[in-house]
């Protein structure tokens, strides 16, 4: 007999991983496909800013993300004749005032492992 999914989702990187953690919890049977075995490193610049900091918060996996990462504050920026402007990284609905810089290695494999234990 074969398996019957309710939604398939192809890409297993955050917005998958999240999206099949959300729809199981709803209820739905959820397969979902990647091309790479995880964990797996991804190129990108590691950083979530405070909103994506509260959807992975909404998650439960803020306090485990926070012990892994790298916090980022604030901001500076330099201007050639030696001018600098500091300023804070903005909250924005979120209980992290940081953005916060996590290895995709990392990450990505942090919330497929929520995915999978979501059902």
């Amino acid at each position: 007999m074969k398996d019957i999914y309710d939604v398939v989702i192809v890409g297993a990187g955050p917005g998958g991983s999240a999206a099949a953690h959300y729809l199981s919890l709803q209820g739905f049977n959820v397969l979902l496909l990647d091309k790479f075995t995880f964990p797996r490193d991804k190129t990108c610049g590691d950083a979530l800013t405070p909103r994506a900091l509260r959807v992975l918060d909404e998650m439960g996996m803020l306090d485990d993300l926070i012990q892994v990462g790298h916090h980022l504050e604030k901001v500076a920026f330099f201007a050639p004749k030696g001018h600098a402007v500091t300023a804070p990284i903005p909250q924005k609905d979120s209980r992290s005032g940081h953005l916060l810089f996590i290895p995709r290695l990392v990450l990505d494999n942090m919330i497929l492992e929520r995915a999978l234990a979501s059902g």
